[in-house]
């Protein structure tokens, strides 16, 4: 009797053992299933938006997002409504979102944000600066390198066809106080892989009263910039453009752009080597016609004083035309406004002005499915007081690192980030 009941024991303690190994089975698939179903809503509603090469995954209790934004003109606008569909989307395995934004499918910047932290600041129990603190956003992104998951609406191949409005001025003929030149030039937009992407420009004059050779040329429908460019992330936050193709000023070459963060992007160094010779799709010769090939080669520093959005950037070498320069510049962001004073000087002349970049109507785009038309993120324009045209300047391949990198700043964004928010929730 007493075996027999020893015997049922043991079989009642397999059967329990074994009874408790498929409950915990049974709901751990249960809640993976659960998991890829939130992510696959969360997809769609991201894609719907018009969010590119989406990729969601998981680690512990961090959702991890990766996405490029082509849809909201402004970074911090397309981050702000792409943390309130996540937020709508929420499980309650969730309690961090850890947002990798990208350029041409190559993560430029990482952000973490604690969802507490995110729900008692639209709840009004920490101010602003307590959840700026509880953001954490970086440059370093080395830990993602190896990063190749399936990536939902694909961004390569697709045609996104910029219009830029472009107005260029001299001052100060007595006979015509005021020459101008306005032009629209519509740009293609194209990634063709990870980091490669073509342009092309036509230049279509709208009015033009320059004289000279300039009217003659300025005056005819003719290609602008053509061009293929590699963008490269490296570790360490080293940064790099290799561009071929046609530039302004009637120069084609091969042109290397590189730089250096240091201290989240309040410091940066770097250098522009260029090779360019002569070119005219018009076949007139030009205001300034030159045959030789130059070499360009500079050296650039720039500060970031984070409270006033404040930049203070030095380039200093040999500028187009063979011409030493040193040209300092200060300028300042104010949300997507930027401006800047500058002073050049060269061997033989002084010079400066100042420049200005504003947005263009509107915030929100078009999705873009294979082919869209749009305006120009931004108007830009830079004036001289002397407007002698080999006197420090540079040809303009269309690929700016400095300006690519100050749209991600982190500091930048997640200031920006927290008024976007705000506006969302009015």
């Amino acid at each position: 009797m007493t075996s027999r009941r020893l015997g049922f024991t043991k079989r009642l303690r397999v059967f329990l053992i074994v009874l408790c190994h498929v409950v915990y089975l049974v709901s751990g698939i249960s809640t993976n299933v659960n998991a890829q179903e939130s992510y696959q809503e969360l997809e769609e509603a991201l894609v719907d938006k018009g969010f590119e090469n989406l990729s969601i995954t998981s680690q512990g209790d961090t959702l991890q997002i990766f996405y490029e934004n082509r849809r909201y003109r402004f970074e911090p606008h397309g981050m702000a409504e792409l943390i309130e569909i996540v937020t709508n989307h929420k499980s309650t395995s969730w309690n961090k979102i850890q947002l990798v934004l990208l350029s041409e499918q190559v993560p430029m910047l990482m952000m973490t944000l604690p969802l507490g932290a995110y729900e008692d600041f639209l709840d009004s129990i920490i101010d602003g600066s307590q959840f700026y603190q509880a953001i954490h956003a970086t440059f370093d992104v080395s830990s993602l390198s190896g990063h190749n998951f399936p990536k939902q609406n694909n961004s390569q191949f697709k045609v996104d066809l910029a219009v830029i409005p472009n107005w260029s001025a001299k001052f100060g003929n007595f006979d015509n106080p005021v020459e101008s030149n306005i032009n629209l030039i519509p740009e293609l937009n194209m990634l063709l892989t990870k980091g490669l992407t073509l342009k092309a420009q036509l230049i279509i004059p709208i009015q033009n009263d320059f004289l000279g050779i300039t009217k003659r040329e300025r005056s005819r429908v003719r290609p602008g910039n053509i061009t293929l460019n590699q963008f490269v992330s490296l570790d360490d936050n080293f940064y790099m453009n290799i561009t071929a193709g046609t530039f302004n000023k009637n120069r084609a070459g091969v042109n290397l752009d590189v730089k250096k963060l240091f201290s989240e992007g309040r410091f940066q160094i770097g250098t522009n080597i260029g090779f360019t010779g002569y070119y005219s799709f018009t076949g007139i010769e030009t205001e300034h016609y030159d045959k030789q090939r130059y070499l360009n080669a500079t050296l650039n520093a720039q500060y970031r004083y984070n409270p006033y959005d404040l930049i203070a950037r030095l380039d200093v070498g040999n500028f187009l035309y063979n011409v030493l320069t040193a040209r300092f510049e200060i300028a300042r962001q104010f949300g997507e406004i930027e401006i800047g004073f500058f002073a050049l000087a060269t061997r033989d002349e002084y010079d400066g002005g100042f420049r200005f970049s504003i947005p263009l109507p509107p915030r929100k785009y078009t999705k873009l499915r294979f082919f869209r038309v749009r305006p120009s993120e931004a108007f830009q324009w830079e004036y001289r007081a002397k407007g002698f045209p080999q006197n420090g300047v540079n040809y303009n391949t269309g690929y700016n690192l400095t300006d690519k990198l100050l749209e991600y700043n982190p500091d930048f964004l997640k200031k920006r980030l927290l008024i976007e928010l705000h506006k969302l929730k009015k």
